[in-house]
């Protein structure tokens, strides 16, 4: 290192610079960089600078241009050597053929030469571990970012193969000359139903561990497939979990939808064929829910370009829905229970032993949608549903319709249900007294589900 008057001495070098040492016999300079002026050292003062350092084995200077910075009295002594934040910091490396004592020499007779060795290999193994962790900081990156894209595909997979849930409407007002006049909608878990049965309890419900969960679903559909003169409702009630009535509550109006337009007329006055096949082809498309299933109830209503409306439901299970025609309550669908007499009637013909059963497989219905695993074991659980006649509606005669869960059957009959209703002004408040009726109930261990729709 010189300074502008070609001296030897080097007393104003930085301590903290880093020179680089390699191993080479080559003749290398220290370039010094003061107002864009460089000097060299010649070979002897770096042959007599290894004399002093009383080193064996030769040790080669590489070229490194330092840049120095001007006081502001342009004083043209070197004063400061300092590295821009931005430049990159040198490396420090140890000639392999020094012994590791003349490297610890080295390093100590530094501050007495022109050479300045302010940091050690140490340092260098931590920059390059620091470098290593960055590498494994990036890799841990790059594999969370890929996770993150797997993640993402598979929810935009998920996502276009699942269509979106039909509306949950729990108030409708359409008025007179609509498909239907109103209809109301209400839900409640029955906490303390569940409690005094001892249901069991789910895992990791929503936000929550070892809860009850709501395992029935509902929807109301209006205008149905875009068509203000159509409207379809259902309630499912799953068992085991919700899964298999979540998915049914997707499935069913798209399926019934697309079977609708089978039918191709503006005057239907039946629907069974539809209604038949949309239960036939969701059980299909549910083939995973081998120990899950959902019980369903699905009411068409509709009316046709001349103004004839008709009501026609299907069902399997044990949600039952009541039309209350000059005050009586008709059935529109029918319990499928394991005791009821004619699936006993039905497992007898199909040679099966439950006389006397109330279970299979664990399970009180014996038709649902889902449980594939006791279809494919014939069991005698089945997807055949029952279909009622379609009843074309009259005004003067036809006042309302209840669709529910057995929540509320278990504790009350069609008719008291169509009695209570009748006693209200309108179907919201007909729709929580039923309810309040069933959570009161000690009869009452299942969650309720309760639509009312004003003809």
């Amino acid at each position: 290192n010189n300074n502008n008057n070609n001296n030897n001495n080097n007393n104003n070098i930085d301590q903290n610079q880093i020179i680089e040492i390699k191993d080479s016999e080559t003749l290398n300079q220290i370039q010094l960089n003061n107002n864009n002026k460089t000097e060299n050292l010649s070979e002897n003062e770096i042959d007599s600078q290894n004399k002093n350092l009383d080193i064996e084995k030769p040790i080669t200077v590489v070229n490194k241009q330092i840049e120095l910075e001007n006081n502001n009295n342009n004083n043209n002594n070197i004063e400061n050597v300092k590295e821009s934040p931005d430049q990159i910091q040198p490396k420090f490396t140890i000639d392999k053929s020094i012994s590791l004592d003349d490297q610890s020499n080295l390093t100590k007779l530094s501050t007495k030469s022109s050479l300045t060795l302010t940091k050690s290999a140490s340092i260098s193994a931590k920059s390059s571990a620091s470098s290593s962790k960055s590498s494994k900081s990036s890799k841990v990156s790059s594999s969370k970012s890929k996770k993150t894209t797997k993640s993402t595909k598979k929810s935009s997979k998920s996502s276009s193969r699942v269509p979106p849930r039909p509306h949950q409407q729990p108030y409708l007002n359409l008025g007179e000359g609509g498909v239907f006049k109103e209809c109301a909608s209400i839900e409640d878990i029955n906490l303390a139903g569940m409690i005094r049965a001892k249901k069991t309890k789910m895992s990791n419900v929503g936000d929550k561990k070892d809860a009850y969960q709501m395992e029935d679903t509902n929807f109301t559909a209006w205008p149905f497939a875009n068509n203000p003169s159509q409207s379809l409702f259902g309630i499912f009630d799953g068992h085991v979990d919700k899964n298999a009535a979540v998915a049914a509550l997707t499935l069913v109006p798209l399926e019934f939808e697309r079977q609708l337009a089978k039918l191709g007329s503006d005057e239907i006055t039946n629907v069974a064929t539809a209604l038949r096949e949309t239960f036939y082809s969701v059980d299909e498309q549910m083939l995973e829910y081998e120990y899950e299933g959902t019980t369903a109830t699905i009411v068409f209503f509709w009316q046709t370009k001349s103004g004839r409306r008709f009501v026609q439901a299907a069902n399997v299970g044990d949600s039952s829905v009541f039309l209350c025609r000059n005050k009586k309550a008709i059935s529109l669908s029918k319990d499928h229970k394991v005791s009821c007499p004619d699936e006993q009637k039905r497992f007898k013909e199909a040679g099966l032993q439950l006389e006397g059963k109330s279970r299979i497989n664990g399970l009180t219905v014996s038709r649902a949608l889902g449980d594939h695993f006791p279809k494919q074991m014939n069991l005698g659980i089945i997807v055949e549903p029952f279909i009622s006649e379609p009843y074309e509606l009259d005004p003067t005669s036809d006042d309302l319709l209840i669709l529910a869960s057995d929540g509320l059957w278990d504790v009350i009959s069609g008719q008291d249900a169509v009695d209570t209703a009748l006693t209200n002004k309108n179907v919201e408040s007909s729709s929580k007294q039923l309810l309040q009726l069933a959570v009161d109930s000690i009869k009452c261990t299942d969650n309720v589900t309760i639509c009312v729709v004003a003809i």
